[in-house]
Parts: structure tokens; sequence; C-alpha cells
């Protein structure tokens, strides 16, 4: 298997799941989707995308609108008042479930704190990050039964 640098290197699930949400978010058809991702990533599927190409993508769709309230590793990061945890920090084991956690408190319009709130709740911990992974799951789990149950989610259609 090839070494890439890291600009060349493919994208990760929760980044494929980010650039779905800001499609849509920002309404877009499957037909404009595709137009994007070959305009701005020369590519027709985003599991083509590598970093480099995400960025442009991800450009484009916050030029079309999309706000994107949480920043992936690395990025700086501005939360006034509520402190986002350094994923990249974290052991790799729990990176991947807080990237999520990070995309649905996006989706829900809510901050960090709230999943700290949660953690709190269930499990008598301040932070998030002193989460082992099996209460990450858990937490995740919360937010998706809290998404399902939004009114921003069920904009789609309801049942």
């Amino acid at each position: 298997m090839p070494i890439y640098k890291n600009s060349q290197a493919k994208i990760n699930n929760a980044q494929k799941g980010l650039i779905h949400v800001a499609k849509a978010r920002l309404g877009l058809t499957d037909e404009e989707y595709r137009d994007a991702l070959k305009a701005y990533g020369g590519v027709a599927s985003s599991r083509d995308l590598n970093q480099e190409q995400f960025k442009a993508v991800m450009k484009h769709f916050q030029r079309c609108g999309f706000k994107q309230l949480y920043k992936p590793p690395g990025e700086a990061h501005s939360r006034g008042g509520c402190a986002t945890p350094d994923i990249a920090r974290l052991p790799r084991a729990k990176q991947g479930i807080m990237y999520l956690i990070g995309v649905t408190l996006e989706a829900l319009g809510k901050s960090w704190a709230y999943a700290d709130g949660i953690a709190g709740r269930m499990f008598g911990i301040e932070r998030l990050e002193w989460c082992d992974k099996e209460q990450l799951q858990k937490v995740m789990a919360a937010l998706v039964y809290q998404q399902r149950k939004s009114p921003k989610a069920a904009k789609g259609g309801a049942k």
C-alpha cells in the first residue's frame, strides 16, 4: 500500500459524514452535489476525496452558506466559554467517536457543553473526554435519539 503525504491521504468516514451534512443543510440534489464534487474536488464520489480536495469542497459549501460549528482536529477552535476537547490528544480508540459526537452536536446546533451535561447526567462525569469508549458510545446514542426527535431533524418529513 502506498504511503500518502498528509494532504493526499483519503478522508475518513467522519469527514464523509460532514460532507453529507453540508449537502443536506444546503438542500442540494444528488446531481448538484455530484457536480460540486467534480468541480471542486475533481472526483465523482466523496469516498475518492483526499484531504486537500475535501478542504476545497468544504470551502465551496461554506461559501454557499453551510456553517460548520465543529472544527476537525488540528484546526483552531472557538466556542465562547465552552472549551472544545482536543480530540487529537485523546487515545486513538476514542478519537473517532468524539469526532462523530462533534458532527452530531453540530447537526443539532448544540455545544460541547451540552454533551458534557449528558455525560454528567448519565455517568456523573464532568467532562466528555474523561468518559471511556463505552460511555462515549452511550452519549452518542443519546445524541442520535435527540436528533431523531428534534424538530430540525424532522423537517424532511413527518412520521
